[in-house]
């Protein structure tokens, strides 16, 4: 007997983590994407042979870019925090 009683020693609790966000995203379909970790996905590397780069498939790097409006501007910045409220008017 080791210890109290168990004959192993006792297991550590492996940290869990949280789910990367995704960097790559397929080029034909925008719901495949790809965080960078583990081995590459076949759609990255079928991209790769094709003549995209990596960069080509980042995440915002060549993406359509959306006018918004005032209320989808307001919405993001109070969703960020980054909305302050003038109340002095008069």
């Amino acid at each position: 007997m080791i210890g109290n009683g168990h004959l192993h020693a006792p297991q550590r609790k492996t940290a869990t983590r949280a789910p990367a966000a995704a960097k790559y995203r397929h080029p034909e379909n925008p719901s495949l994407t790809w965080s960078g970790r583990a081995g590459k996905l076949q759609w990255f590397v079928e991209a790769l042979k094709a003549g995209k780069t990596a960069e080509d498939l980042a995440i915002g790097s060549n993406e359509a870019t959306v006018e918004l409006g005032p209320w989808q501007t307001f919405a993001i910045a109070a969703a960020k925090g980054s909305f302050v409220a003038h109340t002095d008017r008069a």
